[in-house]
């Protein structure tokens, strides 16, 4: 994609203004880095084994395994590429990600539950490793669940 931004960013600049243009990038562009997939082959295993065996884990992660490239994204940038901070990193970041897609399966099951769409009789417990795991929305959620709690 960089060369593709690169010839869009000249086209704009000598054809339709002068100005500087900026374009914004998802994580997605860094996950082919070789670093990155270095440590997915590491981590992925790792991801697997720790959500088995995870103290107040209930959600094991299989087909949102391929979310941990875009965790290990930042990692590796805020650790500079440094073997030994990023995996010190991505082995306390991902118990936590895991623990907070535990704690938001609750708002899943209710979300489903609420609305009347069916669960499978064994689906009483679920949640998304990419969309559950998120920080931001988990510490949103737990600031707004008295709230919730009492309206409902």
């Amino acid at each position: 994609l960089n060369p593709l931004i690169n010839n869009i960013m000249m086209f704009i600049s000598k054809k339709i203004t002068k100005r500087d243009i900026h374009f914004g990038l998802d994580a997605l562009l860094f996950t082919g880095n070789n670093s990155i997939m270095y440590y997915c082959v590491l981590l992925i295993p790792f991801t697997a084994y720790i959500s088995c065996k995870l103290p107040y884990n209930n959600i094991i992660p299989s087909a949102d395994l391929i979310f941990i490239p875009l965790i290990l994204v930042w990692v590796v940038a805020i650790s500079s590429g440094n073997i030994l901070k990023t995996i010190i990193s991505a082995i306390i970041i991902i118990p936590l990600t895991l623990w907070i897609s535990n704690d938001m399966s609750k708002l899943f099951v209710s979300f489903f539950l609420k609305y009347n769409i069916e669960l499978l009789n064994q689906a009483n417990n679920f949640s998304s490793y990419n969309a559950g795991s998120n920080w931001i929305i988990w510490l949103f959620y737990q600031i707004i669940k008295p709230i919730v709690m009492i309206i409902s």
